[in-house]
């Protein structure tokens, strides 16, 4: 059996929506959304897939704009807060009041700087980043 926690539901989901012929079987979660006890965790971006597997350099949002900010909302109303893997522009997701930004390679100062005004949090995880 394989079993995929989350990512590129086209790539697995497919195969799991029933058994294959010579093929073991899947088990799919979909998109990414993992959550903790006052934080829920948002995988906002993805590498593009090719035939090939992920392509260097690229990125897809996982959500769209509007439905991270409803997740905002809600999830504040529930007295949590919403961490956002992201490698995207974050001018709009800082606006709609994501707490924390895990990677944000493309934060700006002003970014931070309005993410720090509200208590926010920046983890850049440079080490990762470097490392390429």
């Amino acid at each position: 059996m394989i079993r995929d926690v989350g990512g590129l539901n086209t790539v697995t989901l497919d195969f799991a929506r029933g058994p294959m012929p010579g093929r073991p079987l899947v088990r799919a979660a979909g998109r990414f959304l993992a959550a903790g006890a006052e934080w829920i965790k948002v995988i906002g971006d993805f590498p593009k897939w090719g035939a090939a597997g992920p392509l260097p350099d690229s990125l897809d949002t996982t959500y769209d704009l509007d439905t991270l900010r409803r997740a905002v909302h809600t999830i504040h109303s529930l007295g949590a807060r919403l961490a956002l893997h992201s490698n995207m522009p974050a001018s709009d997701l800082v606006a709609i009041g994501v707490d924390s930004f895990e990677h944000g390679t493309a934060l700006t100062c002003e970014d931070v700087q309005a993410l720090g005004a509200r208590g926010g949090a920046w983890t850049p995880t440079l080490a990762a980043i470097m490392a390429q």
